[in-house]
């Protein structure tokens, strides 16, 4: 038997000492309204809001509609280091990037790594031994793996040419 709006007057709580039983609101006790937008991340510093949305989404604990949107504004600082000439997005200035980020340009401590697959082409220094993080210098999409095509990647780097 269910409850209608009509029966809804009839309804009796059992007294149940771990249940909250509900409260008639007045004037002394209005009802409580909630915050107009819940924030659960405004605690967080960017870099853990960033990390707490992904592990939302990749845990797939969204609904589909919902959209994660992130203000991320960190590479503004980087952006006069890279420079897009067709395809092709590429570092201008390696040594100023290598400087920016506080690390040594040596070449004896890094290696150039290009990596390619049908459809992109991609430039990567790589620290010798491992220590220190890969830096990202050039990047293409549309663009396959040829010996042109990596020798203009790396001229606009002016790492090789």
């Amino acid at each position: 038997m269910g409850w209608s709006r009509k029966k809804k007057d009839r309804l009796q709580y059992p007294c149940i000492p771990s249940a909250i039983q509900p409260v008639p609101h007045s004037s002394d006790m209005p009802i409580p309204d909630p915050p107009k937008q819940y924030d659960f991340v405004k605690d967080y510093v960017e870099r853990e809001t960033e990390l707490q949305a992904s592990r939302l989404q990749q845990w797939n604990l969204l609904l589909p509609g919902v959209k994660i949107t992130e203000y991320s504004t960190r590479e503004k600082n980087l952006l006069h280091f890279l420079e897009k000439k067709g395809h092709v997005v590429a570092c201008i200035d390696v040594n100023g990037l290598m400087n920016f980020m506080n690390l040594s340009c040596g070449p004896n401590n890094w290696r150039l790594f290009i990596d390619s697959s049908k459809l992109s082409l991609k430039a990567v220094l790589l620290h010798n031994g491992n220590l220190l993080p890969s830096i990202p210098i050039g990047h293409s999409v549309l663009v396959k793996e040829t010996y042109a095509n990596v020798y203009k990647t790396s001229r606009v780097n002016k790492i090789l040419g």
